[in-house]
């Protein structure tokens, strides 16, 4: 009887195991997925190569009044 208590034992603990670690399996895959797509949207945001110069160069050529001077609604 003692023999049994501890094969009961031990699948449970064994079940609880694998439940955490598919859990954990589950997890790890969604955060790299994020981190992917946070790469992605980044990169592509950021790019010197991006049709609209990026953010960043888009941003720095409307504050010097540059790209205001190529549309008529947004001269001074």
């Amino acid at each position: 009887m003692t023999d049994s208590g501890n094969n009961e034992t031990l699948h449970v603990s064994m079940k609880e195991n694998t439940k955490t670690t598919g859990y954990g399996l589950i997890m790890l895959g969604g955060i790299g997925v994020t981190a992917v797509m946070f790469y992605a949207i980044f990169r592509e945001l950021f790019s010197s190569k991006s049709p609209n110069l990026g953010v960043l160069g888009g941003a720095a050529a409307v504050r010097r009044g540059a790209a205001c001077g190529r549309h008529s609604r947004l001269r001074r």
